[in-house]
Parts: C-alpha cells; sequence; structure tokens
C-alpha cells in the first residue's frame, strides 16, 4: 500500500513516500525495486543453519616437512536438523562428517592436518549440507612453509625415524663398505615437475632425490611422486646432464673403512658413527692427465670451463699444465676452490727452465648455496731426456660433494671432502719428469650435531726431480669449503660457516 504522512495518520512517523509491507502484524520495509521478485530472509527458526568457525584456518609460519595440523568447528545454528552431505578437504580431516547430522545448537570440531611444503600453501575445507541459505560453505587453509634447516623443533628430539627430518629410516641401518648410488642424468632440461632421464626405471614412487649441475653449483632434493616419466613433488629447474641421484634414508650408519664418492648424498634419522673415512675425496673435477710423449707440456685439469689443453694458464678453478723447457721438467698447477692453488715447481737455477703450470683460481661463498667440486690439478711436463715408459705425473682430482643431513655424527675417523694427490713423474732408471699438481678441497655440509674431525683441505702436488737439481713438487690445492648446521665439537679444517646452532 502506497502512504504519505499526509494520508495516514497512523504512519505519521514513518519516512515518507516509502513502500511499506506487512508481516506478522508489523510494518518492514521493502528494499526498492530492482526488478527482481523480493525474496523474505529465512526464517531460522525452523531451518538448519550451518556456521563454521573460524572462517579462515591460517597457520602462518611452519616447519616445512612436518605435520601440522588445525580446526575448525562445524555449529548449527539454527531450528532444525542439518544434514551434512559431503565435508571434503587436501588435507586429512578428522573426524570424516560426510553423511552427519547435527541437531539444533551442536557442534563438532574437526582437525584438519597435512605435511608442510615449502613456501606459500592454500587449501579449502568445503561442507555441503541442506541448509538453505548456505548449502555450500567453503573455508580457505593457509600457512606458510619455511625451509630451514635450523628449525629442529619438530625432529632435533626425535629418534623414532617417522618421516621428515632427518629422514624415514626406510633404507634401514647399513654398515657402509663402499659408495654405490643410484645415480642418472637429465636427457632434456628439467622446468617443472616432470623429468626426462637416460634410465627411468632405477627410481620409485617415494624416493627422494639430489639434482645437481656441476658447471653452476646447484642443486635441489625433490620428491618422487610419479613414474613413467618420472614426477616431482615440486619443480625443479635444470640443465642437459645434470646428475639425479637418488638419497637413502638409514636409520644408523657405521663407517669402519675407506668410503669415497663423487656426490656422497644421504639422510639417517639415528647417528652416523665414523671410525675409518667418509666423503669424496678427489671425486670432484678430473686432473689432467699423464704425459707420456718425448718431448710432452702437461694438460690443464678439467673445470666448469670444460675440459683442460695443454697450457701453463689455469682453466677456471683447475691448475695449468707444466711448461716446455730443454731437458728439464716442470710440475703442474694446483687446482682453486676457497683460495687459489699453488704454481707447480721447477729449478729455477737451470739455464733453460720452462714454465711450471699455474694455480687454478677461486669460486663460490662460505654459506654453500652452490656446493662446487674444488679444482683440479694440472699434469708435470715430460722433457727431453725422458725415455720409453716415463711420464709426467697426472694432476690430483679435485674434491667432490658431501651432503649428510642425520641426528648426530659421531667416530673417531674423519668426514673430507679433500682433494686428491698429484702424481709423482716417473722416469726410467733416473730422475723423474714433472708431478701433477694436487686437487683442491670440494663443498662438505652437514645438518646435525657434529662429533667427528671434518676436512675439505687441497692436496699435495706429486714429486718432480730437475736433471741435476734437488726435487721439486706440483702445486698445492686449495682449501675447499665446510658448512654445519648444527653444534660442532669436533675439528674442522678449514674453518666451516655454522648456519645455526
Amino acid at each position: 500500500m502506497r502512504s504519505c504522512p499526509f494520508i495516514l495518520l497512523v504512519l505519521a512517523s514513518l519516512p515518507a513516500c516509502q513502500d511499506y509491507k506487512l508481516k506478522g502484524g508489523d510494518a518492514e520495509p521493502a528494499p526498492y525495486d530492482t526488478g527482481e521478485p523480493y525474496t523474505p530472509p529465512v526464517d531460522t527458526s525452523s531451518a538448519p543453519d550451518i556456521v563454521v568457525s573460524p572462517a579462515l584456518l591460517d597457520l602462518g609460519d611452519v616447519d616445512a616437512y612436518t605435520r601440522i595440523s588445525g580446526s575448525v568447528t562445524v555449529s548449527n545454528v539454527g531450528g532444525a536438523v542439518l544434514h551434512i552431505a559431503t565435508a571434503t578437504s587436501a588435507w586429512d580431516a578428522s573426524p570424516d562428517l560426510t553423511g552427519t547430522t547435527l541437531a539444533p545448537g551442536e557442534s563438532v570440531p574437526v582437525e584438519l592436518a597435512t605435511t608442510a611444503g615449502v613456501g606459500e600453501q592454500t587449501a579449502s575445507f568445503v561442507v555441503e549440507s541442506d541448509d538453505p541459505d548456505s548449502p555450500v560453505v567453503t573455508t580457505p587453509l593457509r600457512y606458510n612453509g619455511i625451509d630451514d634447516p635450523c628449525s629442529w623443533t619438530h625432529w632435533r628430539p626425535d629418534t623414532g625415524c617417522d618421516g621428515g627430518w632427518p629422514g624415514t629410516g626406510s633404507d634401514g641401518e647399513i654398515a657402509l663398505t663402499e659408495w654405490a648410488p643410484v645415480t642418472s642424468t637429465l636427457t632434456l632440461a628439467a622446468a617443472g615437475t616432470t623429468l626426462s632421464l637416460a634410465d627411468e626405471g632405477r627410481f620409485a614412487v617415494d624416493d627422494e632425490v639430489f639434482l645437481y649441475d656441476a658447471l653452476s653449483g646447484t642443486s635441489a632434493f625433490g620428491h618422487v611422486i610419479g613414474i613413467a616419466p618420472i614426477t616431482l613433488m615440486d619443480p625443479v629447474y635444470f640443465p642437459v646432464g645434470s646428475v639425479v641421484q637418488r638419497v637413502p634414508h638409514y636409520t644408523n650408519v657405521t663407517v669402519d673403512g675407506d668410503v669415497q664418492g663423487s656426490r656422497v648424498v644421504f639422510r639417517a634419522c639415528g647417528t652416523v658413527t665414523v671410525n675409518g673415512r667418509l666423503g669424496a675425496q678427489g671425486g670432484g673435477w678430473v686432473g689432467g692427465p699423464r704425459t707420456t710423449g718425448i718431448p710432452e707440456l702437461g694438460w690443464q685439469g678439467a673445470s666448469e670451463l670444460g675440459y683442460g689443453g695443454q697450457s701453463t694458464a689455469p682453466n677456471g678453478t683447475s691448475g695449468g699444465g707444466g711448461g716446455a723447457s730443454c731437458n728439464v721438467h716442470t710440475d703442474g698447477g694446483g687446482g682453486g676452490h676457497a683460495t687459489p692453488g699453488a704454481q707447480g715447481g721447477s729449478d729455477s737455477g737451470y739455464p733453460c727452465v720452462g714454465v711450471a703450470g699455474y694455480g687454478g683460481g677461486t669460486r663460490g661463498e662460505p654459506t654453500l648455496v652452490a656446493m662446487y667440486y674444488g679444482g683440479a690439478g694440472g699434469s708435470g711436463y715430460l722433457d727431453t731426456d725422458a725415455t720409453a715408459g716415463s711420464y709426467g705425473g697426472a694432476g690430483g682430482g679435485g674434491g667432490g660433494v658431501v651432503r649428510i643431513v642425520a641426528y648426530a655424527f659421531d667416530g673417531s675417523g674423519v668426514i673430507n671432502a679433500d682433494g686428491g694427490l698429484g702424481e709423482d713423474g716417473y722416469w726410467i732408471g733416473g730422475a723423474s719428469p714433472g708431478g701433477g699438481g694436487g686437487g683442491a678441497g670440494g663443498s662438505l655440509w652437514l645438518t646435525g650435531d657434529v662429533g667427528t674431525t671434518l676436512s675439505a683441505i687441497g692436496a699435495q702436488g706429486g714429486i718432480g726431480s730437475e736433471a741435476g737439481g734437488g726435487p721439486t713438487r706440483g702445486g698445492t690445492g686449495g682449501d675447499g669449503r665446510i658448512r654445519v648446521d648444527g653444534t660442532l665439537v669436533g675439528t674442522a679444517t678449514p674453518s666451516p660457516f655454522l648456519g645455526c646452532e
């Protein structure tokens, strides 16, 4: 009915010229005409009414790889029974409310749990019911996973091997006598979650893999969630030729002998006890090869710049080869990494002495964000007086990469990423030709409490004797780098970067 204050005195106190509808004996304002039929609000006194609180479940910053959880409460604040058709979420929900009924005034808490990934992550908890106003209620779920090795509250007190860091223990206890990891290489560049490998059949769902590009020092861990093709949980970006290596998850590890490799990467949810030697000595860049021609210049070591040539100049981080002389040898240069390699020796008193190989350069930084191989040594020069069967010594290999996560490290031995020794020159029946340069130390990164000795030093060069002079050596390799995320009780050479204690 249309009314104005001059017509109906009983409505004189209401605003002028507004539409009213009578409902239940009361005057109720109707909305202005929008062209849509007017729908009165539902009387919740005779209908179910669902409320999910909080409206947003935000767990904030959490430790990646851990089990996280939060709860929401589903309530019926209406006047009739609420029937829940489905309640779904990418997270685990307990209890499952699918098919549940809630009487008026009844509430039920629901725990939502998941294993945290890395970075900002979102999901939803969705409830469908017979609430006439809100048949579908969506509650956003959110957290930020922090991949911080110093955030250890989730695994440091735990030796139960129940997942996450420091590992699942799925490969059991082992006494290591050799290091022979399952490896393959990328046949296509990886720019996502799918890997094209030279040998896919060596991996299985739920394997953890370590990806490594030696040229750039880039590394990453990945979780295999599918095979044929190999599919990872999170995307990675690596060039063709990068190594993909399975990461064993041990419980306790013991090493009593000498176990060395190129990339020693594993997890142990118990203790790694090393009474012998474990690591990657000489497992990085390959040293310059022996010289066997008469005469023959020394070779540079291989490096991030590729295979070397016959030159006294350094090849990036790898040392140069011994240079030409008359009947006098010269030694190869040492490889470099955190510190430069040394130049090889020669008899400076001899009238036609050649130039010895120069040491390799430096690369990288202390935090080991990039894990580089150590530079290799150059090989020695084989001079004109040599006889058949003689050779100039090969350069020592650079140290490799060691990345181990464990509850603790102990024992009387050493975990190392040292450079390899330069080879002595050999001359049948007399003094030797040039010696090879020593390799530089590589990259050694341990996460866990460390009570054993750590080493990533450069190695000595091989011996070479001048004609009529005293013995000299190939150049000594430079130091590598060590990082420890944990309490360091043992000794470390060179001094490590302490990521957290």
